[in-house]
């Protein structure tokens, strides 16, 4: 392999450990896992692991259908929610404009 191969390659697998934690490389049929977690606080892992389930949307009317299905949705909980302020003592108001 060229140096360049291996150098990316190693790249790599430095990504996956600071994203996963510690690898422990066993024998063949020795898998073990390691005593304690290791607890990492590296930004990169943070956003990883709250964009988890993010995927890119790249046609433009699903993701204005999304965020109108979405305000729609709070809408409906405000007005819901409504009468149960109103009747505590709260008051907040409630529009139907986006």
């Amino acid at each position: 392999m060229r140096k360049r191969d291996e150098k990316t390659i190693e790249q790599m697998r430095q990504a996956i450990t600071n994203y996963a934690g510690p690898m422990t490389e066993c024998p063949p049929g020795k898998a073990r896992a390691p005593a304690e977690p290791a607890v990492l606080k590296n930004e990169s892992v943070e956003w990883l692991k709250q964009n988890r389930r993010a995927q890119p949307v790249r046609d433009k009317k699903a993701i204005r259908r999304k965020m109108r299905m979405a305000r729609a949705m709070r809408q409906r909980i405000a007005k819901r929610n409504a009468a149960v302020l109103n009747r505590v003592g709260g008051s907040r108001k409630v529009g139907l404009e986006p």
